[in-house]
C-alpha cells in the first residue's frame, strides 16, 4: 500500500510539472507595452495558429490621420512639427510630427456632408503624437494646426 501511495504521489508531481509546462506554453504575451483595445475571441472558441487574439493599442505610437486639400501640399513636409489641440484639453498644446503624406489623392471622406466638399480631392496625412500621451485617448477629435 505504501508503494502504491508513493507511485500515486510521483504521478501527481509529474502531472503538476506537465500542467506548469502547458500554462507557460499557452500564456499570451504581447511584443509591445500597451492597452488591450479589443478581444477578438471568447473563452472556449477555437483559434487558428497566427490569428490575432487581441488588438493592442500601442500608447507610444499614437497618431492622427488628417486629410488636406491639394493647395496645402506645398506647405507641408514629412518631419514637420505641428501642434494639435482638443476642445477637451483646453490648456494643453500637443506636439506632433508629420510622418506620412499620401502620394495619391482621394475623395473627401464621407463624414463631410456638403456636396461641394465631397467633390474635392484630398491627400491623407499621418501625424504622430509626440507628447501628452496619457491625456490623448483613441477616437478623440483633435485639431491639427499646420504652420
Amino acid at each position: 500500500m505504501i508503494k502504491s501511495a508513493s507511485l500515486g504521489a510521483k504521478q501527481a508531481e509529474k502531472n503538476l510539472e506537465l500542467s506548469k509546462i502547458n500554462i507557460d506554453k499557452y500564456t499570451l504575451t504581447s511584443p509591445i507595452d500597451g492597452i488591450v483595445e479589443t478581444v477578438n475571441y471568447d473563452k472556449g472558441e477555437f483559434v487558428q495558429t497566427g490569428s490575432p487574439i487581441v488588438t493592442i493599442l500601442d500608447k507610444n505610437n499614437m497618431y492622427v490621420k488628417i486629410f488636406v486639400p491639394e493647395k496645402v501640399l506645398p506647405s507641408i513636409k514629412i518631419g514637420q512639427n505641428v501642434v494639435l489641440k482638443s476642445d477637451f484639453l483646453k490648456d494643453k498644446n500637443i506636439k506632433g510630427k508629420i510622418v506620412y503624406i499620401s502620394p495619391e489623392a482621394e475623395f473627401t471622406p464621407m463624414n463631410i456632408v456638403t456636396k461641394e466638399d465631397r467633390t474635392k480631392l484630398v491627400f491623407a496625412v499621418k501625424v504622430k503624437i509626440l507628447d501628452n500621451l496619457d491625456s490623448v485617448k483613441p477616437g478623440m477629435l483633435l485639431d491639427v494646426l499646420l504652420d
